[in-house]
């Protein structure tokens, strides 16, 4: 996605039809290596990855969590939805259960130009912010990854069905945790790249 009046870029194609922000481009042209990059203007992302972000409409003064945060590209949509509306978010938190990865979305938050609060912890456990409510809960769970062969046929070589034993249980957990984190009226963004 590309924030408000972005320069002109010639790597940047076509728009995504689901999402006013988002464009295709020339991978060819590297655009992670572009200045603009890390400057912040834009964000690399999945088009299939805004269609869920792009049903949300956050409001200004929400208490927004995202669950599953690594590596950032929808916890960063919230926020340029919001930024393309001139609202504020009152409070926005960012978990994920790898330390490693929780730092990939704080150096894309800082980037971006996003506040927010990181907290490493597993988002199935129930103990997680405990007592806490929020206006909008997202979580992007892990998965087998079986929705990315079409772009990585690698991937399948290394998918084994015995994984989704170990995933399912998983996913529940979490799903069950994010519904519990939901204040009254709240919203529940459950999204996954698997297709089974």
């Amino acid at each position: 996605p590309l924030k408000g009046n972005a320069p002109a870029m010639d790597f940047v194609k076509e728009p995504v039809p689901w999402e006013k922000h988002g464009y295709y481009y020339d991978p060819e042209a590297r655009p992670g290596l572009h200045p603009y990059h890390e400057a912040g203007v834009y964000y690399l992302q999945e088009a299939s990855a805004m269609s869920a972000v792009a049903l949300l409409d956050p409001q200004e003064g929400e208490l927004i969590c995202d669950l599953c945060a690594a590596p950032g590209g929808k916890f960063i949509m919230d926020h340029e939805l919001l930024t393309d509306c001139q609202k504020i978010i009152k409070r926005a938190v960012a978990v994920d259960r790898s330390a490693r990865r929780l730092k990939l979305v704080q150096e894309n938050c800082r980037r971006c130009g996003i506040n927010a609060d990181f907290i490493a912890g597993d988002a199935s456990e129930a103990k997680l912010l405990q007592g806490e409510l929020f206006d909008l809960v997202t979580c992007d769970v892990p998965c087998s990854n079986s929705g990315v062969f079409r772009r990585r046929p690698d991937a399948l070589h290394r998918w084994k069905s015995a994984e989704l034993k170990r995933i399912v249980p998983l996913q529940k957990a979490i799903l069950n945790n994010a519904a519990a984190k939901c204040a009254p009226g709240g919203l529940l963004l459950y999204s996954t790249r698997s297709l089974e």
